[in-house]
This record gives structure tokens, C-alpha cells and sequence, in this order.
């Protein structure tokens, strides 16, 4: 799709499964999944049902890269001597290897640019950060501009001799600039407020995470209903969802559900939370959404943009209602993450900070307009 909304197909015919390589609608795929975009625009793409791995030149000339077409494998190699299993995401990084979320083979694969493929973490392998545990499976995978790969995963064990992980199965792990990786936090862990302190809250579920150049994390997270204050119901009181990160230092809670939303009326607070990312410079930018009926919410403006700040504090950066060139927004949006995609917003420049997002306003017109953090 073009910035003025043109949508045009660049591979593939619609609704004709297959796995032939060709140009256009002449090629085929079978339930497609993730894709990633390198500097050049070549695009990749997780063929899901054939389990291989697709790419797509900006003239749309689609070649198998690796896999064969419905073989179901687990196989290291090159090209075609390698076998994927259902394969989902794929991220591209600054070098050219393609990372591939192999998800039945519970395996994060690495494609070089001659296209061997290893593997980054896979199923058996010791979960670091939690003692005698090991990894079972794992989300999409996330890379920053150093090619460092952070993903959220599910671990099977033991804690001391027979004593179970006690429901703490789940979390984010990330590599370091030398490769370590590190355990992040865990499901079933207490959940940190604004300042870092730890509360009586707790995880219950968390998203795959965004990853930027200085090894700072931030993911969505849910905490459990009934423990610590979490509530879910009504709607304007829910509290369970949130939005957590460690830029600047400690792990520490960055916006919540029914908690105030900044640059609104007094009283409005805080919904759902959508699309996040995360620069290099630090600081979350998200899109959420406010619960309608209390701070002056109607359903006309109860979507916005948030970003924080230099000085660490989240900010109104522009929301549905506002005029923008003399017109009434009546939507915002901003693309989220691809699977893998360097864990960022693909609407989002992780090394220089700036945000593109659309409008569409009350006469029907759209536009894009890019937010540069100062």
C-alpha cells in the first residue's frame, strides 16, 4: 500500500494456494504469515503451509530461499537442504541475515545471507535466568540494530529437586552486545509500578517484546485479576493491562488501564494499548485508546498517540478530535510491528526516533504526518 492508500498486489493471486516461484500473480503461496523488509526492499516472507521461506524483490519476483514445498523438517543446511516446520516470523537485520520463528520445530532459526541456516535458541536449550529450566517454545523474534534478538518464551522444569516452576512458565529473555542472554522477568512475578518498586501485583500473561540498540526492553503486559488491586470489570475501573519497559534503568511501569491519560480532561484514563515501539534514544511511543463516558471521552476521540519524554514523562502527542491542517481527526493509526521486524513499529524509525502515523479527518481526506522527538 502506497502513503496515499493505493493497495496493489505484489505476489501472489488471490485465493489460488501454491508454492510456485514467478513474478506477480503468477507466483503462489499457501497461508503466508510474517514478512520483513530489508534497506533494499526485498521482502520476506514465512510461508506458513509450505513451510518455507519466501522472498519478493520490489518488482515482485518471488524465489524460495530456503525449505522445500511441503516437506516438514528440522534440518540445518543451505537453501533447500534446509527443513522448516510451519514456520511464522521472519526479521531481516542490518547484515542481511533472516531471522525465522520456526514455530512446530519450537526453534528460532538464522538465515546468513548465503543462507545456512543455525539455530539462535531452541527447544531443550537451558532457559538462562532460571534454574533447571529449559525452553519449550517460543513467540515471534525480535532484533535490534546490533542483531541482538530478544523473544518471549514458555520453559519447562524444576526449581530444586522436584519443586515446580510454580507457575512461573512464562517470560522475556534478551541478548546483551556480547551475545549473553539474560533473563528479563517472568510471568508470576510482582509487577513494578512507575518508580521500579515492586508491588503486589501480579504477571499473567505478557506480549512479544519491542528491543532497542541499548538493550532496553518494553512489552505489554496483563496482571492477574483479584492480587494486588487488579481488577477487570467494569470496563472504566479495568487495571489488568499495562505497559512496562526498562529505559533508564530499572524495570518500571510506563502507562496502566484505568490510570490517567496526560494531555487529557481531568478524569479520562487510559483503555486498551495497541501499537507500541520503542527508539533508540529511549522512551515508549504507543497508541491506546481511553475508556468513554469519563474525562470528557466520547467515542469520537477516544484514540491517541502517547510518547514519552526526554525528562522520562509520558506525553499527548496528538488524539482523534483534534485539528490537524484546519480539520477534524476522526482516525489515527500507525502500523504495529511486523513479526520479528526489529521490534519495531514499521511505521517507526528506530535509530533517529520518528514517528509516521495517518489521519483520516471528518471530510473524508487522509493525510501522513511524522512526529520528530526532540
Amino acid at each position: 500500500m502506497t502513503p496515499g492508500g493505493v493497495v496493489t498486489t505484489l505476489a501472489g493471486s488471490t485465493g489460488v494456494p501454491g508454492s510456485l516461484d514467478g513474478t506477480g500473480i503468477l507466483a503462489r503461496f499457501f497461508l503466508p504469515h510474517g514478512v520483513a523488509v530489508d534497506s533494499s526492499g526485498n521482502v520476506y516472507v514465512a510461508d506458513q503451509n509450505n513451510s518455507t521461506i519466501r522472498k519478493v524483490t520490489p518488482g515482485g519476483v518471488v524465489t524460495t530461499l530456503a525449505g522445500t514445498a511441503g516437506v516438514v523438517g528440522s534440518a540445518d543446511g543451505t537453501s533447500c537442504a534446509a527443513q522448516f516446520n510451519y514456520p511464522f516470523g521472519v526479521a531481516v537485520d542490518s547484515s542481511g541475515n533472516v531471522y525465522v520463528a520456526d514455530t512446530y520445530n519450537h526453534t528460532i532459526r538464522k538465515m546468513t545471507p548465503g543462507f545456512v541456516i543455525s539455530a539462535v535458541v531452541k527447544k531443550g536449550d537451558a532457559a538462562v535466568g532460571v534454574v533447571n529450566a529449559k525452553f519449550v517454545s517460543f513467540g515471534n523474534p525480535i532484533m535490534n540494530s546490533e542483531d541482538r534478538t530478544a523473544f518471549y518464551g514458555t520453559i519447562t522444569g524444576t526449581i530444586i529437586g522436584s519443586t515446580a516452576l510454580r507457575g512461573k512458565t512464562k517470560g522475556i529473555w534478551a541478548d546483551d552486545y556480547a551475545g549473553n542472554r539474560r533473563l528479563i522477568i517472568l510471568v508470576g512475578d510482582n509487577a513494578p509500578d512507575a518508580a521500579g518498586a515492586s508491588t503486589a501485583a501480579i504477571f499473567s500473561a505478557m506480549g512479544d517484546p519491542v528491543y532497542n540498540v541499548n538493550e532496553e526492553i518494553a512489552f505489554k503486559g496483563t496482571l492477574t485479576v483479584g492480587v494486588g488491586g487488579v481488577v477487570s470489570t467494569p470496563a472504566a475501573s479495568a487495571n489488568n493491562i499495562g505497559i512496562w519497559s526498562n529505559t533508564g534503568g530499572a524495570l518500571h511501569l510506563v502507562a496502566r488501564g484505568a490510570g490517567e491519560a496526560p494531555g487529557c480532561l481531568s478524569g479520562a484514563t487510559f483503555s486498551t494499548f495497541t501499537s507500541i515501539a520503542l527508539p533508540d534514544q529511549g522512551g515508549v511511543v504507543m497508541l491506546a485508546t481511553l475508556n468513554i463516558g469519563v474525562g470528557g471521552v466520547l467515542l469520537s476521540n477516544n484514540t491517541g498517540i502517547w510518547a514519552v519524554d526526554t525528562s522520562g514523562n509520558l506525553q499527548l502527542i496528538v488524539r482523534e478530535g483534534d485539528p490537524l491542517d484546519g480539520k477534524v481527526i476522526t482516525v489515527l493509526s500507525f502500523l504495529p510491528a511486523a513479526a520479528g521486524v526489529s521490534g519495531q513499529s514499521r511505521s517507526f524509525s528506530q535509530d533517529i526516533g520518528d514517528l509516521l502515523f495517518k489521519a483520516t479527518f471528518a471530510d473524508g481526506t487522509t493525510g501522513i504526518y511524522k512526529v520528530v522527538f526532540q
